[in-house]
């Protein structure tokens, strides 16, 4: 039987609109997908390597005569990594200091306590961490995939970055 090509493909999209769509992908440093910035206020020189695991999925509009608009969310995210300095021959070290963040970040528990401004484990935790921004969507309308290209972290200022 000869199937019309319009078919076939509107077939396909009622499938894809059925479904989840989620993806899972993973970029790093290592594999030059995974910008990471931190400025070094010391002077020395600083090198940033870590992961990002990323779990997204596509929402697609369509009509009748086709695809309306395509666009992508993120389900959950997961970055992790450390901080490299250089020592006096230029040998990158390792040092203490690592970062993780995970996205949607979970609630902290909260106690019940008498007074409510009262500090506790928890909120002193809360307020401790960093709020992180997260910004993505794509790129180029006229792209022809939905994988991540690359993304950018700024440790300073909290901001991730992810292009589609």
């Amino acid at each position: 039987m000869n199937v019309p090509r319009g078919i076939k493909a509107a077939v396909l999209v009622g499938r894809l609109l059925e479904s989840d769509l989620e993806f899972h992908g993973r970029m790093s440093t290592d594999d030059s997908t995974l910008h990471i910035r931190k400025t070094d206020k010391a002077g020395t020189y600083t090198e940033v390597v870590g992961t990002l695991e990323l779990w997204w999925g596509v929402e697609i509009e369509a009509r009748s005569w086709g695809v309306k608009d395509m666009s992508v969310y993120i389900s959950k995210l997961v970055l992790d990594g450390r901080v490299l300095l250089a020592d006096a021959e230029g040998d990158m070290q390792e040092t203490n200091e690592t970062f993780h963040y995970e996205y949607p970040t979970a609630a902290p528990a909260r106690e019940v306590v008498a007074d409510p401004d009262a500090p506790t484990p928890s909120n002193v935790e809360h307020l401790s961490t960093p709020k992180w921004e997260l910004k993505y969507g794509l790129t180029d309308p006229h792209r022809t995939t939905i994988y991540p290209a690359n993304a950018e972290v700024d440790l300073d200022k909290h901001i991730i970055e992810i292009e589609f």
